[in-house]
């Protein structure tokens, strides 16, 4: 440029002194030209000023720290923590519903009692023309108005930003996260002030319906029908000794309480089974990540050539194609992989057969979607917005994330691939592989870290789950146990006369619910394991991981001795009852 002005002002000088008489075509040219050389490094120049300014405030924003940038509305990470949020929120509102319904049928046990209490009142009133419905109002009143008033009072006391097991702050240490704002749903409104109320309204009515359906005089005359069913003599009862006899008796005579027992014991078995089938089934993962998972090194390659192929091959790795799809299942995708490997695979329990069709599946995706060998399995590409029908003809033992193994050359053609192509390299050792040409890398030691983090994540709702299991389970048992005692008052009395110790006369009437503990467990324990995989699994229908609920041998003995244990340490308490019972009990009138 600086050339190009000297030449410029040779060319005006001789044209100011008349060393040139006339400007030759030649010279006329140099001049318009030198004139578009210096317009255009003036331009240069401008355009140089502004890009360094701009990159000055790209440094100071740290733009030039930015590898990629992605929306808020497509970052899995985002979308797959709102999935498991919900997927939470759902299995909180079903062990809110069980908690409710049975804390409504332990609340209807004592309407009934004072129901039975004041049987010839009910006679009475009946007999001055009071109906039926105002009667069943007057009895399920009280019971709604508690159930109303605590249900509200407890989802006020959750708005308290004070938390005992504070899952945010627990989020917060593993992950960033942006400050939340409490929202108050409504359907969040109905759960806990509508439908806790008739709830309870419907198992009240349900449970005084039949005794307020009796006649008057029976009514009046206190005849209750059940107690005066004559107790069946069986054959095995003459074998027995006295008390034992006088056990099984007992248990028939209070079959309407001890199914309340059961039912009560029952839900509380599903609460713990539930928050243990969580927790095992977190450990589970863990163990089975660490055991399936052969490679150190994924690479995802960005830009795949013969350079990469050749690095990855003699650093003894291995290429496949990886391609995300999604399952949908009762209207919740999860995040399917696509893996195209060859017949030398050595880094995945899985050897599939060439076709457009024919896949074999993970233990984990069969689990989660209970496959088998021949099913059909639709998976969903929603960039193409296209459907891939698929069949199973197989199922490997690995337990890593959703996978669908399927042969590479078949893979390539389907998906228009050229025949040598290639997006992973797997490696036992990092490759020498340029960064620039690199996606993303997943190490196996990442993998295990992030599997674990779920057990810190579900560590609070397992353990608030088996202590509210455990403590209700408590009060229902001492309750109940307790309403019995009352019950039996005079034949408590009546054995105290005739010389039963205090040890005896607990075996009676409050260790013959040892049988109905046990039988409520027995039942419960598979019944629960039932539920509780029903309930995981469709919680967890949007989590790309299976659903492996194995809990050992000896988790169910332990659940097995707590339950049993509990209720001994509840019997040492109404004991104490069983003594404060007085011997004139037995001259008050029975009628």
């Amino acid at each position: 440029a600086s050339n190009i002005t000297i030449i410029k002002t040779i060319m005006d000088t001789m044209s100011s002194t008349d060393l040139i008489s006339s400007e030759p075509p030649l010279i006329s040219g140099l001049i318009k030209l030198a004139d578009s050389i210096n317009s255009a490094y003036d331009g240069v120049h401008t355009l140089r000023v502004r890009y360094e300014t701009e990159l000055d405030n790209g440094r100071n924003n740290a733009v030039h720290n930015l590898i990629s940038l992605t929306k808020a509305s497509n970052n899995s990470r985002i979308l797959s923590s709102t999935k498991r949020a919900s997927s939470f929120r759902v299995v909180v509102w079903m062990m809110g519903i069980v908690l409710i319904i049975l804390i409504s049928y332990v609340l209807s046990v004592f309407t009934n009692q004072q129901l039975n209490r004041e049987v010839k009142t009910i006679g009475a009133l009946y007999s001055l023309g009071i109906s039926k419905g105002e009667l069943l109002k007057h009895y399920i009143l009280l019971p709604t108005i508690i159930t109303t008033l605590g249900s509200t009072f407890g989802m006020l006391l959750s708005f308290i930003p004070v938390r005992f097991i504070d899952g945010y702050s627990i989020m917060e240490s593993m992950c960033s996260v942006v400050p939340f704002k409490m929202v108050v749903l409504p359907y969040l409104v109905v759960s806990c002030v509508i439908l806790p109320p008739v709830i309870c309204v419907g198992i009240n009515v349900l449970s005084i319906n039949k005794q307020l359906s009796r006649p008057a005089l029976q009514l009046l005359n206190n005849a209750n029908m059940e107690q005066k069913k004559k107790l069946r003599n069986y054959a095995f009862f003459s074998k027995l000794n006295f008390i034992r006899m006088f056990q099984f008796k007992q248990l028939r005579r209070e079959a309407k309480t001890g199914r309340t027992i059961v039912f009560g014991v029952l839900n509380c078995v599903i609460l713990i089974v539930l928050g243990l089938s969580m927790h095992f089934m977190a450990l589970n993962l863990l163990k089975l990540t660490k055991e399936d998972t052969k490679y150190d090194y994924m690479y995802i390659i960005k830009y795949p050539n013969e350079e990469v192929k050749n690095i990855a091959v003699d650093s003894g790795g291995q290429l496949c194609v990886l391609k995300g799809l999604e399952s949908t299942s009762f209207n919740k995708k999860a995040n399917v992989s696509l893996i195209g490997i060859g017949d030398d695979n050595k880094y995945f329990p899985a050897n599939p057969e060439k076709g457009y069709n024919n896949v074999i599946v993970s233990r984990s995706l069969a689990q989660k979607y209970y496959l088998s060998k021949g099913s059909e399995l639709i998976l969903s590409d929603s960039s193409e917005e296209h459907d891939y029908v698929f069949y199973v003809s197989g199922i490997s033992e690995y337990n890593v994330g959703l996978c669908v193994f399927m042969n590479i050359d078949s893979m390539r053609k389907l998906f228009g691939y050229e025949d040598d192509y290639f997006n992973a390299a797997l490696s036992n050792k990092p490759l020498e592989i340029d960064s620039g040409r690199i996606y993303s890398i997943i190490t196996k030691e990442a993998t295990i870290k992030t599997t674990g983090q779920m057990i810190e994540q579900t560590t609070p709702m397992v353990v608030m789950t088996v202590i509210i299991g455990f403590i209700i389970m408590g009060l229902v048992m001492y309750i109940l146990s307790s309403v019995m005692i009352d019950r039996a008052a005079v034949g408590i009395s009546l054995t105290s006369i005739f010389g039963f110790n205090d040890t005896e006369i607990k075996r009676m009437f409050i260790n013959f619910n040892m049988i109905t503990i046990g039988i409520s467990v027995a039942l419960g324990i598979p019944l629960s394991l039932l539920f509780s995989r029903v309930l995981i699994n469709y919680s967890t229908l949007n989590f790309n991981m299976g659903s492996n609920i194995l809990m050992p041998i000896w988790a169910y003995f332990i659940l097995f001795v707590a339950v049993v244990g509990l209720y001994y340490l509840i019997s040492l308490i109404l004991q104490n009852k069983l003594k404060k019972v007085s011997l004139t009990e037995a001259l008050k009138s029975r009628g």
